[in-house]
This record gives structure tokens, C-alpha cells and sequence, in this order.
């Protein structure tokens, strides 16, 4: 009996051992698989702290989006989207060799900055020539005053969601010294604001003419009476979703002075 057992027990003492290993080196890895799952959730989270995204805020009826923050006043070798830069400098450290090459100390665009670059969602004011933005030595380049959109403003550039209506000339907004340029007086849109544009799914139910909207100082141009389409209005255009039940024929919607034209009565 006796040595019955010890056979026995030297026949299953190996596998014993065996399965215990195994069983180790499984939890080993399990527990390895765990840790490295933890490390990516820490950096993720760090990640996504230090890329938190900024406010959105609306102007008229543009979306203003700026940049995420967490590189707001680094330099850089790039530029990365969502910034603008305000200075360069020449250094070695963003060159693979001896030579320099330009290095950017990012900004996140927001409503006053001076920048080396227009930003997305933004106007600007006024243009300046410096130094400080400069990629070639002794070459001064353009600075932008960057603005967030808003009614009533005055800007070098329209803006999406905005109409304009006026255009004056100066050279706060001039590319070549002593050359005026154009600004426009952003307006946001309102059912009968006359405008130098037509506002984009809407439509108009008068044209005029007069020098306010005019890109050539004094030479007429043509002013838009916006109008939110609505049935039972008498139009000059038929915008998307609405059709007509009758038309007139009248001066009111004519490209050419004294020229007649079609007016459309909507329906829809």
C-alpha cells in the first residue's frame, strides 16, 4: 500500500507542479495587461487635459470657435491647427543640421490679439508691417489685429453669417503703403436692413443704387432691401423651398436702371 501511494504521488507530483506554473505565468501577464492599460487610460486623460478645448461663442449668426489652449504661449517648430502665432525667432533647435530655421510662439486666436496670421472664424481690423513676424532677415511682414465678428463692426474683411452695409476706404487695412483699401461695416442680418449683399437664403424685394456700396469711390453700386421669405411676399428672387403664384412686372428688382424686371409673389 505504502508503496503503491508514493508511486502514486511521484506520478502527479510533476503535472502539479507544472499547472501551478502555468497558473502563475498567466496571472503575471493579466496582471502586466492591466498595468499597461492603466498607463494609456493616465495618458489619454493627461492628454486630453492639456488639450482642452475652448469656448465657442456666437456673433450674428457666425460660430466662432477658438483654439484648444494647452500650447497657448509655447514656441514651436509649427504651427499646429487651431493657432496663430505673434513672434518668430531663427534657431538651430528646429533645424536638422548647423543652419537656423524659424521657430513660432504659438497664441490661441482670440478677439484683440495682433497675430502673424488671420485666423478661421475671425476678422481684422487693421494690418501692420514688423519685424517680429518676419521669416526672412531685415524683410518686414504683415501683423493681422484679429476681431471676433460682431454687428456693427468694422473690419478689412466680411464675414460668414454677416452682411455689410457700407464700404469706406483707408489705410488702416492697406497691404502697400500709402494705398487705401477697403473696409466694410459688418451688420448682422434683419428683415428690411439694406444691405450691399444679399444674405444667403434669403431674398430681397428691392434693389437701389447709391455710392455707400460702391468699390470704385463714386460709382454707383447696388444696395439690397434683405428680406426673411415669408408667402404673400412680393420678391425679386424665389429662395430655396418656396415657389410663386403670380409675378408683376416693375423697376423695383432691376440690375439696370429704368430697366424692367420680374417680381414673384411666394408661395410656400
Amino acid at each position: 500500500m505504502s508503496a503503491a501511494r508514493t508511486a502514486r504521488t511521484a506520478r502527479t507530483g510533476p503535472v502539479r507542479t507544472g499547472f501551478v506554473r502555468l497558473l502563475l505565468a498567466a496571472l503575471a501577464a493579466l496582471a502586466l495587461l492591466l498595468s499597461g492599460a492603466a498607463t494609456a487610460a493616465t495618458a489619454t486623460a493627461a492628454t486630453t487635459a492639456a488639450t482642452t478645448a475652448a469656448t465657442t461663442a456666437t456673433a450674428g449668426t457666425a460660430t466662432v470657435t477658438t483654439a484648444i489652449t494647452g500650447l497657448d504661449g509655447t514656441w514651436a517648430c509649427s504651427v499646429p491647427t487651431g493657432y496663430v502665432y505673434d513672434q518668430v525667432s531663427q534657431s538651430t533647435q528646429c533645424s536638422s543640421g548647423s543652419w537656423t530655421a524659424p521657430r513660432f510662439h504659438l497664441r490661441t486666436p482670440v478677439d484683440g490679439l495682433t497675430a502673424c496670421t488671420s485666423a478661421p472664424g475671425f476678422v481684422y481690423d487693421s494690418v501692420t508691417f514688423t519685424y517680429g513676424c518676419s521669416q526672412q532677415s531685415n524683410v518686414p511682414a504683415t501683423t493681422y489685429h484679429l476681431r471676433t465678428p460682431v454687428n456693427g463692426l468694422t473690419a478689412c474683411t466680411s464675414a460668414p453669417g454677416f452682411v455689410y452695409d457700407s464700404i469706406t476706404y483707408t489705410y488702416n487695412c492697406s497691404f502697400q503703403p500709402n494705398v487705401p483699401a477697403t473696409t466694410y461695416h459688418l451688420r448682422t442680418p434683419v428683415d428690411g436692413l439694406t444691405s450691399c449683399t444679399a444674405n444667403p437664403g434669403w431674398t430681397y424685394d428691392r434693389i437701389t443704387y447709391t455710392t455707400t456700396c460702391s468699390i470704385q469711390p463714386g460709382v454707383p453700386a447696388t444696395t439690397f432691401h434683405i428680406r426673411v421669405p415669408v408667402s404673400g411676399l412680393w420678391a425679386c428672387t424665389i429662395p430655396s423651398g418656396f415657389t410663386y403664384s403670380a409675378t408683376t412686372q416693375n423697376t423695383d428688382c432691376s440690375y439696370n436702371q429704368g430697366t424692367p424686371s420680374t417680381k414673384y409673389l411666394l408661395l410656400g
